[in-house]
């Protein structure tokens, strides 16, 4: 049975948020353009964040958060646009239930450099794949609301978080027809190429405060607190079982740590106003950005392993750099760009200089985005667009409209606007622009 909902987001701060939403029957899906958006802690509380934010606007939020902090602070992935999934109404119900934690619901903010509708753009179809579109909702056992996935495995797994009718989160997977429970109270954060999940369990429901953890089977393995923690999550883990843990201290302090052989190492990266953390694959390679000036972001990659940071410069032509993701052959997909410009999207890879693979953000190309995924086939997958698509860059110089590919019906499901999982089989999972959460299988 389809089912309607309001998606929730892979934020810890939304584990419980489902508890508030009203329970409604079987109806058409709602339609596109839901506000949604993540929580993020500031100084003064908790405070709704809109996805919807161009380049511009992420940059700035960051900058106004670690400006003067005389170090660097590991960034906040709300506030870093990474995490993009609460809708406000849900964010609406808490804040009236907790006024003291929670900041009133703002209106939505209007902006010429805001993240905007825009036509589809379409590619050569010579690709030679046709995907099944696979709803997940309606695979998931009688008692639970939807089907949250985080990632798909090299076993054809789909690994994420189920949530029952009270909002009470488990951790799950999908396979072969059916969403199996296998954790109850478990929340998925991060899963590897071989399956390997991890995330999260909840310690606070009040102000959803969570303590790392690592998922083996049906049994859970908690990561130890750093010292001064309050809360911490998996961001991302490794087929060996090896974790890049966030811990957020009392004042909003947020301090990354390498869980390794049942020990925890914390990380220090180059300085900079900040960083962003963004993805690690197996050699323990860490990407993300940082910003060491104004207007001027910087990717990079950091090797856990020696506690070696190399930055990757941008082209000649653009000021910035973004590293979004890396697979286990060390190529690290991302951004060469102008702020409120072009956006290159390429590689880096075995010591070489950024490798443009597809240019958009022009006349002739108006659509941005605001993530990317890689496999160890090199193929790249340009998600959260400004037109609510996803596209597939194939082979350098190729991109081509994902939903060409799928057969489904685009009408009752709406676009496919947001992947979050990609396998070394070409399999996605992720998100519609009805809320309706899909796999997609060749």
């Amino acid at each position: 049975m389809k089912k309607p909902h309001q998606r929730l987001c892979a934020s810890l701060l939304c584990l419980a948020a489902s508890i508030f939403m009203p329970q409604v029957q079987a109806q058409p899906p709602t339609a596109p353009g839901t506000r949604m958006g993540c929580v993020f802690q500031g100084p003064t509380g908790k405070t709704f964040i809109d996805a919807q934010r161009s380049r511009d606007q992420i940059a700035a939020d960051l900058k106004a958060a670690y400006a003067g902090s005389g170090s660097s602070r590991v960034a906040d992935a709300c506030l870093a646009g990474q995490l993009a999934n609460m809708p406000a109404a849900v964010y609406q119900n808490l804040a009236s239930k907790h006024p003291g934690k929670y900041a009133p619901l703002s209106p939505q903010a209007s902006s010429t450099n805001s993240v905007g509708p825009a036509p589809a753009a379409r590619g050569p179809r010579n690709l030679p794949l046709n995907y099944a579109f696979i709803a997940l909702d309606s695979a998931i056992p009688s008692g639970f609301l939807f089907f949250d996935p985080i990632g798909v495995s090299d076993s054809h797994k789909v690994i994420g978080t189920v949530y029952d009718n009270d909002g009470n989160p488990s951790l799950a997977l999908y396979q072969s027809g059916m969403v199996k429970i296998m954790i109850a109270g478990a929340f998925v954060n991060a899963v590897s190429r071989q399956g390997v999940a991890a995330g999260a369990v909840v310690t606070d429901p009040i102000n959803f405060y969570t303590q790392a953890a690592i998922f083996h089977g049906s049994s859970t393995e908690l990561i130890p607190r750093a010292p001064d923690e309050v809360t911490s999550y998996v961001a991302s883990v490794t087929d060996q079982g090896t974790a890049l843990v966030m811990s957020t201290d009392a004042t909003g302090i947020n301090t990354a740590y390498l869980y390794q052989n049942r020990k925890l190492r914390k990380l220090t990266f180059a300085s900079a106003n900040y960083v962003v953390l963004t993805g690690m694959n197996n050699a323990l390679t860490i990407v993300g950005w940082l910003s060491t000036q104004p207007n001027v972001d910087t990717a990079f990659k950091f090797d856990a392993n020696t506690g070696t940071t190399t930055l990757l410069p941008p082209l000649a032509s653009n000021p910035s750099s973004w590293a979004i993701g890396i697979n286990n052959l060390g190529d690290i997909v991302g951004y060469s760009f102008v702020f409120s410009g072009t956006e290159n999207i390429g590689i880096w890879s075995g010591g070489r200089p950024f490798e443009t693979y597809f240019t958009e953000g022009t006349a002739q190309i108006p659509t941005i985005s605001n993530w990317l995924l890689i496999n160890d086939a090199r193929l790249i997958v340009i998600t959260r667009t400004n037109d609510q698509q996803s596209y597939l860059i194939p082979t350098k110089g190729t991109r081509v409209l994902l939903s060409d590919y799928v057969n489904y019906d685009v009408a009752t499901y709406g676009t496919l606007s947001s992947v979050v999982g990609l396998n070394n089989f070409a399999e996605l999972t992720g998100l519609t622009s009805f809320s309706y959460n899909f796999f997609l299988k060749p």
